[in-house]
């Protein structure tokens, strides 16, 4: 019986559709001790005002919903595998656990977060749809607006990042949005992977970040006890000090940003890296077997789940080989919509990567050979 929690990944947030369906995708779940994803139960936590949606196939690895109103639909996973279950409390649960559809407003394309993804409530909703419909609105006569800048004709003011104000009485002033004019953490990104293989070392990472509105203020911080680095002066590109070595797989390390306006605006994202194992596929004679042979297998990728489709070529003497770490379960194999071909050469091969870092590895092999140019899906 597993002694840690698995990780339930609901996948990314996808921008969805009235009357149409969306999918999610809870395969990138996984346990860090290595055993199969047993179960996945998803829970549609949050609609928007006067939807009556609900999910469909809530207990396999691939719900949808139909949304049927404007706003967002927050979706959270849990999955139990070695007799486990991921963190079932929403208020506790990673956020990878959630994931949003979003349909967007008819003509400002604006998200409306979800209640528990940001506190908006349904007066708020209300308020936001109703200034969408209204749109396009008519300015003052005497006031201008381009690209990022305002102007009041005449009077030779011009002030990047400021808004004409209506006082009531006929007058415009110039001034910010209260609470910060919705500034966002658009985009915070790890360069390069976020998946890195058992054992293997990274230093001193850099990050890449976009943002709604103009940043007074920002810092990015570990949860492994470093210290918060702040990085107002450049918060579109910086390096954080550290030096991380993992040598479990699911091993993760997650680092948050924090960011404002300076006006009553702040938003935080989250960026995490993944130490996990690779796959290796291609192709050899038949008989394969063994570390050596799986090892040299022309093609590997790091992965966290055992699915994938490749493409290889098989001559007349060759068969099709896929290994993957054994934790992972039993696979799937279809070639041109068809399921099978494939049998499975052992689940015990004892793998050591290049970091040292060893475990059990399960080799499949194709029926036939000289299967020419032949395109696989693993599930």
């Amino acid at each position: 019986m597993a002694t840690t929690r698995p990780i339930a990944v609901a996948g990314s947030d996808q921008t969805a559709t009235i009357g149409v369906p969306t999918t999610f995708d809870g395969t990138g779940s996984y346990d860090p001790e290595g055993f199969t994803i047993d179960t996945y139960s998803w829970f549609l936590l949050y609609s928007p005002p006067g939807s009556t949606a609900t999910l469909i196939n809530d207990n396999t690895p691939y719900p949808s919903i139909i949304p049927d109103v404007v706003g967002s639909y927050r979706v959270f996973l849990v999955v139990t595998a070695g007799g486990r279950e991921s963190e079932p409390d929403p208020l506790k649960a990673p956020q990878e656990s959630f994931v949003h559809a979003q349909v967007l407003t008819a003509n400002n394309g604006w998200v409306i977060p979800a209640r528990g993804q940001k506190d908006w409530d349904s007066y708020l909703y209300d308020i936001l749809t109703e200034i969408d419909a209204n749109i396009p609105y008519i300015l003052p006569p005497e006031v201008v607006i381009e690209d990022d800048n305002v102007t009041r004709l005449g009077s030779g003011t011009e002030d990047s990042g400021k808004v004409p104000i209506a006082d009531g009485v006929g007058n415009v002033n110039w001034g910010h949005v209260g609470g910060g004019g919705g500034f966002e953490i658009l985009t915070f990104s790890l360069t390069g992977s976020t998946l890195i293989e058992v054992g293997d070392t990274l230093t001193d990472p850099s990050f890449t970040a976009t943002y709604q509105g103009t940043v007074d203020t920002a810092s990015v911080i570990d949860d492994q006890g470093g210290a918060s680095l702040d990085v107002s002066a450049t918060p579109n590109a910086f390096t954080y000090s550290g030096v991380y070595t993992k040598n479990a797989y699911g091993a993760t390390v997650r680092w948050t940003l924090d960011a404002d306006d300076g006006l009553g605006g702040s938003d935080s994202a989250t960026e995490t890296k993944v130490w996990t194992q690779k796959v290796y596929w291609g192709v050899g004679a038949a008989g394969g077997g063994g570390e050596a042979f799986i090892k040299a297998l022309a093609n590997s990728a790091l992965a966290t789940s055992r699915s994938r489709t490749f493409t290889v070529t098989a001559g007349a003497t060759d068969k099709i080989y896929y290994a993957y770490r054994s934790g992972y379960g039993d696979a799937t194999f279809a070639v041109g919509g068809f399921v099978g071909g494939f049998f499975k050469v052992s689940d015990t091969i004892s793998v050591t990567n290049s970091f040292g870092f060893t475990e059990n590895y399960t080799l499949y092999e194709s029926d036939n050979v000289d299967l020419g140019t032949t395109t696989v899906v693993v599930s």
